[in-house]
């Protein structure tokens, strides 16, 4: 009787840890979504543009990652999104995950190499802290001046909590270094 009884009520637990999340899940999420939504009721034009947006925002909401040319291609290919998920195709999601990654590796290459032996902060480097204000860089070139700038703001306010220049450099590179870890380690069922 014990063994049943546990059985019974371990079992979900177990199944619900054995389960993962994939693509063929996708389209009963978002049929269930829409059911309960205030403003959307069914798959619309409309709510796929803002589904895409909303996607982009949240893949690099700070624009100091995707190039504007990255952000173009993911949006061509994410486009019919709710098709495809119907299809079981996530390829899109997958595509611009690793995007994403390999920019963000470029990043980090970068912030490593400029935070190095001959790193001096510069106190009239300016960035514009609001990323609704910012564009998208166009190239790696104008990425690299862009993200410049802003490695100079993460050290310096770091040395302004009174954290040595080669500590607050240490920090930083730090932090892009677990975003690289946490973007690579990123599951399929995540994305």
């Amino acid at each position: 009787m014990l063994k049943l009884l546990c059985l019974l009520i371990f079992s979900p637990v177990v199944f619900a840890q054995n389960t993962e999340l994939q693509c063929i899940h996708v389209l009963p999420i978002q049929m269930r979504y829409l059911q309960r939504h205030v403003n959307f009721t069914k798959i619309t034009p409309d709510l796929e543009k803002r589904t895409i947006e909303q996607f982009l925002k949240r893949l690099d909401g700070s624009k100091f990652i995707l190039l504007e040319a990255d952000y173009q291609e993911i949006s061509r290919n994410m486009q019919g999104i709710f098709e495809k998920t119907r299809r079981q195709d996530c390829s899109p999601l997958i595509k611009a995950q690793e995007a994403y990654l390999k920019r963000v590796e470029e990043r980090l290459t970068f912030a490593k190499n400029y935070l190095g032996a001959g790193f001096k902060l510069n106190p009239t480097a300016k960035i514009k802290t609001d990323p609704k204000a910012r564009t998208r860089p166009k190239s790696k070139a104008e990425a690299d001046a862009g993200f410049i700038n802003e490695l100079q703001y993460e050290v310096a306010n770091y040395v302004s909590t009174d954290i040595s220049l080669e500590n607050a450099k240490k920090h930083v590179t730090r932090g892009y270094e677990r975003l690289f870890q946490h973007v690579r380690d990123t599951k399929v069922r995540d994305i």
